[in-house]
């Protein structure tokens, strides 16, 4: 359905005259809003926790159609949606022409990462990230005209290449180590061999690709660059569907590949962890545009989640797999909703610089108040979605015996109410030196960003359902 519609828009932009463009995004959502469905028929169908799906071998033995993979993909299609309501008056005042590729490109962006979740072969993997990768290149330098788009773009793409190489010949030594690309034979084999250290060296080099896909330290450098030069309801969708895809295929590889060295990629994991919450957090602070100050809060979260991957499981203890479930989902709608606010807020004043938020509860109130309780939920704080995601992890965390980790997290998390709220007291308590009068958020955008507040709110207020979802998609640990 992806394929299709990305196709299908490639070609309505060649017959449909400028004037008329609007009726792409109309074919896009609908398009999506197709998929989406089909992906919550696939998740019913399956019953939750059912048997294995009956699909050809040559298929199965690429990507794996389970439980984790359906939600995951739900969630990229929602972010997609999100990011897709916030598209068209953001590009009306800042592309020149393109519209009808920009639209296509984010929906095989898409399609890219709805690959990676089910993903279960090296090849299948390499494609699937490659895939992704390419079309968030074109999308991060899309405004060519703009020298910090420009900037971005390409200073992803080298970092992209490098991170890229780095994990094809890691999976070439695995590949020469083992015989196999499918990640289940090579957990086989690797616990027939007597010395890790090479399954260790390749374990390291892949995780400079996942890393990148991630934006975990220290493969986080391409980050602040393109989170500020690139279009913002892209990068809404880039801050979150890439790093969904990242976990499902660094936890695939994890628990199907190299359960043998568990205590190595632990000990390393712990460690991109904590390097990821500290620097993340530490360097938001002194940040003057909030799109930086995002990608460096961004770089937190996903520390926050690595608490999870490091974490283990026991019997009767699913802290672990519910917590990075709980937290994705839960990041889904207060990162995409905080960009959806920061959009409006840019096509009214036309900057992402923080000083501009001064007074925004006066010019306008729907998004001072969105914006609080979406960084609030980013901090962690009851009663919204984030509370629950933290508490996740962190109980992971203890109940693993990584109790450090889950001090370095509650520090930094204590870090981030302080930018987080910096920017709330300009919102409400500063008044503004520029005569700025109030502005009008299009129809579209407010759509997006009462779907986030929802999102935000409902599951803080009551997760229960959101829990008993992220328990049964566990599915994952029983993979061989």
């Amino acid at each position: 359905l992806l394929c299709a519609l990305g196709l299908l828009l490639l070609v309505l932009d060649l017959v449909v005259p400028r004037e008329k463009k609007h009726v792409l995004v109309g074919a896009a959502l609908v398009g999506l809003l197709a998929a989406l469905a089909a992906c919550v028929a696939v998740l019913g169908n399956m019953g939750l926790m059912s048997g294995s799906p009956n699909y050809p071998k040559w298929l199965a033995d690429c990507l794996r159609i389970d439980d984790f993979a359906m939600i995951l993909k739900i969630l990229i299609l929602v972010a997609t949606i999100l990011a897709l309501l916030a598209s068209p008056d953001y590009a009306k005042k800042r592309f020149t022409s393109g519209l009808g590729e920009y639209y296509a490109l984010l929906v095989f962006a898409a399609l890219g990462m709805t690959l990676m979740v089910g993903a279960i072969d090296l090849i299948s993997i390499y494609i699937a990230m490659e895939f992704t990768s390419l079309t968030s290149y074109v999308l991060v330098g899309y405004m060519k005209r703009d020298a910090r788009a420009a900037e971005a773009g390409i200073k992803y793409y080298l970092i992209g290449v490098v991170s890229s190489a780095l994990m094809l010949y890691g999976m070439s030594l695995l590949y020469g180590y083992t015989g196999s690309t499918n990640l289940a034979d090579i957990g086989t084999a690797l616990w027939e061999k007597s010395d890790p250290a090479l399954a260790v060296l390749s374990l390291v080099l892949l995780l400079a690709g996942f890393g990148f896909k991630l934006a975990a330290v220290p493969f986080h450098l391409w980050t602040p660059e393109a989170y500020e030069g690139g279009p913002t309801p892209f990068i809404a969708l880039l801050s979150v569907g890439p790093k969904a895809a990242g976990f499902a295929i660094l936890l695939r590889v994890l628990e199907m590949a190299f359960p043998a060295i568990r205590e190595d990629w632990t000990a390393l994991i712990s460690a991109l962890a904590a390097l990821s919450m500290l620097l993340g957090n530490l360097v938001a602070i002194p940040q003057t545009n909030i799109k930086r100050m995002l990608a460096y809060s961004s770089i937190g979260q996903v520390g926050y989640i690595l608490i999870g991957v490091a974490a283990t499981t026991t019997p009767g203890n699913d802290w672990r797999m519910s917590g990075i479930v709980i937290y994705l989902l839960t990041y889904l709608f207060m990162n995409v909703g905080a960009f959806i606010v920061i959009t409006a807020v840019s096509n009214a004043v036309g900057s992402d610089e923080i000083e501009e938020y001064t007074g925004l509860i006066r010019s306008n109130p729907l998004c001072a108040v969105a914006l609080v309780l979406f960084l609030a939920s980013l901090a962690g704080l009851p009663p919204t979605a984030g509370f629950w995601g933290k508490a996740f992890v962190f109980g992971a965390a203890i109940s693993s015996r990584l109790t450090w980790l889950a001090v370095i997290g509650i520090f930094c998390s204590v870090v981030s109410v302080f930018y987080y709220f910096n920017l709330v007291r300009l919102m409400f308590f500063q008044r503004s030196t520029a005569q700025r009068t109030g502005f009008r958020v299009p129809a579209l955008l407010v759509v997006g960003i009462v779907i986030a507040l929802i999102g935000t709110l409902g599951i803080g207020l009551y997760p229960e359902p959101l829990i008993q979802i992220a328990r049964a998609s566990t599915s994952l640990l029983a993979v061989r």
